[in-house]
């Protein structure tokens, strides 16, 4: 395994956690929409621009588009200015599908690229709001068919972010996840420990209970004192990301756009993975044949 991978993994998981910082404000108003865009912007950044913000997510759109042909809804995505690292605060990734306007919080540094990680990682999180809604996911937690949900949202991210996932993959094949286990669990990290004490601590900030600091000072105990676990635990998430992107990846190049989108309406109705791919002329043994397929195919790449 190598290191840099393995720290990028759990700087990962613990990146998406990470509180505001302390002092982060907010522009409030309506924000402005370009006609030509499917993005209202809210933000008070000189630079990037609400401009520019919307003309790159325009491609997360269009990725979405492209692959499922469908026109996903507008995204307001309100910005916030943080003196810290880039982070998400919070969206409607996990309401309701349907609702009337999808609202997503977001918080950058002023002067912040295009390029960095802070805004692949929103393009991911946009096309968790697109997914959701495709798949007319009413409860919004996405844990049914958890795998597809988190390839979808990794295939809209920029590279070399994508790459990198791609790559781990590839370093970590005598690592991967049984299908037959990938295609039915939940998201390890929505049972990471550190996820749940962040969870609970952000709902008690929200009620005024706690401040950012003593937010980010348990958090940070919790981490210290769990680091080998946590550090498995990160591994074990990039895996399950890494690995189920490239799946997807090779479903789309292998057997088209059409048949990821009769995947998609299949699952809805309730059929398995392995039901689906044995319909495949390719794969009559179902998902240990895939499996081996896949395999080859990553290796080869």
């Amino acid at each position: 395994m190598k290191p840099v991978f393995a720290a990028f993994a759990f700087c990962f998981s613990l990146m998406l956690l990470s509180p505001i910082a302390n002092g982060a404000t907010e522009k409030e108003d309506a924000g402005v929409k370009n006609p030509k865009s499917h993005f209202v912007i809210v933000s008070s950044a000189k630079k990037p621009s609400p401009d520019e913000i919307a003309v790159y997510l325009e491609q997360a759109w269009q990725t979405f588009h492209d692959v499922f042909g469908v026109d996903p809804a507008t995204v307001r995505v309100v910005i916030s200015l943080t003196s810290g690292s880039g982070a998400p605060s919070s969206s409607d990734q996990d309401r309701p599908a349907g609702s009337p306007q999808h609202q997503m919080a977001w918080a950058i540094k002023e002067g912040e690229t295009l390029s960095s990680q802070t805004f692949s990682d929103l393009s991911h999180e946009i096309t968790h709001i697109y997914f959701i809604d495709y798949m007319e996911d009413k409860g919004g937690m996405h844990q049914g068919h958890a795998w597809l949900h988190e390839a979808v949202a990794c295939y809209s991210e920029r590279d070399p972010y994508r790459k990198n996932r791609e790559q781990w993959a590839r370093d970590h094949m005598n690592d991967r996840i049984p299908f037959e286990q990938l295609f039915t669990m939940k998201n390890p990290q929505k049972e990471n420990p550190l996820v749940e004490l962040t969870v609970k601590l952000h709902e008690k900030l929200a009620r005024g209970e706690i401040k950012v600091e003593e937010l980010n000072r348990q958090i940070s105990e919790f981490a210290t004192a769990h680091g080998a676990e946590l550090g498995q635990a990160g591994i074990r998430n990039m895996t399950y990301y890494s690995e189920s992107l490239s799946i997807f990846e090779f479903l789309l190049k292998t057997e088209g756009k059409e048949f990821i989108r009769a995947m998609c309406q299949a699952l809805k109705k309730g059929k398995s993975m392995d039901e689906i791919i044995r319909g495949l002329k390719a794969y009559p043994k179902g998902l240990p044949q895939l499996e081996q397929a896949w395999m080859a195919w990553v290796q080869s790449s």
